[in-house]
């Protein structure tokens, strides 16, 4: 049987990989080309003329609020809600700038996924009308439809496609146990990184983040896990 060789990354080399891998990646689908071209959009906004832009009170942006950056995070209180999970190219900048970005990451996976014009513009609609509610509607009154019960319960309920006698299961972007009702968990990894968060069914919640990755990644991904919960063990009085 022959042994696959791999080719291990320096600190030295790493930046270049990743840029090598980032563009292989990007040149898999315009909608991946939206996510992996940050510098680009904004040339690109930048020669649209500030009058096609319109402006905003200047606040905290994202600054790279693509479709992929969005998803499930967990408060210290237990509540999930889905937000922007990517911050590092945040600003203080113009609002419009986010929401053109969402909206162009938006329209091309529709695009990539032949999906009809008209349902690529009901999702831009969605979109500004849940941006709107945020700011004026049930939101402001910490009354958001991520925080129903009936809305986690939807997160968590795992895919019928897994055995009644799988332990672990995945649902809507986590793997949970008992249904949803055990613990939550997702892992993340690409070369040169590792990556887990935890939400505890007492409501506890953790994430980790390494700068290596073993081959195969079970193996770092499991030590991490069981790390993590060594420290969090040694402190009893957060009920984990």
């Amino acid at each position: 049987m022959t042994r696959r060789r791999v080719k291990v990354v320096t600190p030295e080399g790493r930046a270049a990989a990743l840029d090598a891998r980032r563009n292989l990646k990007m040149a898999s689908s315009a909608h991946a080309y939206v996510r992996g071209s940050t510098v680009q959009f904004y040339r690109w906004l930048q020669r649209s003329g500030k009058r096609r832009v319109p402006k905003g009170p200047p606040v905290w942006i994202c600054g790279d609020c693509h479709a992929g950056n969005l998803g499930p995070l967990a408060a210290p209180d237990g509540r999930v809600h889905v937000q922007i999970r990517d911050l590092d190219q945040t600003v203080i900048g113009n609002p419009n700038h986010d929401l053109i970005r969402l909206a162009l990451s938006l329209s091309s996976a529709a695009r990539g996924s032949d999906l009809p014009g008209v349902t690529t513009a009901h999702m831009l609609e969605q979109m500004m009308i849940g941006y709107q509610r945020a700011l004026t509607g049930p939101r402001a009154q910490n009354q958001i439809d991520s925080d129903k019960p009936e809305s986690i319960k939807i997160m968590t309920t795992p895919s019928p496609a897994y055995p009644a006698g799988s332990d672990a299961k995945y649902a809507r972007g986590w793997m949970v146990r008992n249904n949803g009702a055990g613990n939550w968990w997702h892992n993340g990894s690409l070369p040169g990184t590792t990556t887990i968060m935890v939400r505890t069914a007492t409501g506890l919640c953790w994430a980790a983040l390494t700068n290596t990755r073993t081959e195969p990644s079970d193996e770092i991904n499991g030590a991490l896990d069981d790390m993590v919960w060594n420290m969090v063990r040694q402190v009893p009085a957060w009920g984990a």
